[in-house]
């Protein structure tokens, strides 16, 4: 959290900032195999990252609107996701 709180420190000061967009993974999900994810799906990370993910997503609360964007991994050969 305390990054959060330093990331809205020093936005503040910016006059023509419109929207905080973060970057976030689809790690804050449990789900692992191939169920269906979406808005509405529950926040239980099982990982460190993941948890940290989970608290900045929820600990936002500047003064500019935000968005948040769950990206997913893409993965090639020899690499799986456990």
């Amino acid at each position: 959290m305390e990054g959060v709180r330093n990331l809205i420190s020093a936005l503040e000061s910016q006059k023509s900032l419109r929207r905080v967009v973060f970057v976030s993974s689809t790690e804050v999900y449990a789900q692992k195999g191939s169920e269906w994810v979406d808005e509405e799906s529950p926040t239980e990370p099982e990982s460190f990252s993941g948890s940290a993910c989970s608290v900045a997503n929820t600990s936002y609360s500047g003064p500019f609107p935000a968005s948040i964007l769950r990206l997913g991994g893409i993965y090639g050969p020899g690499y799986h996701r456990n």
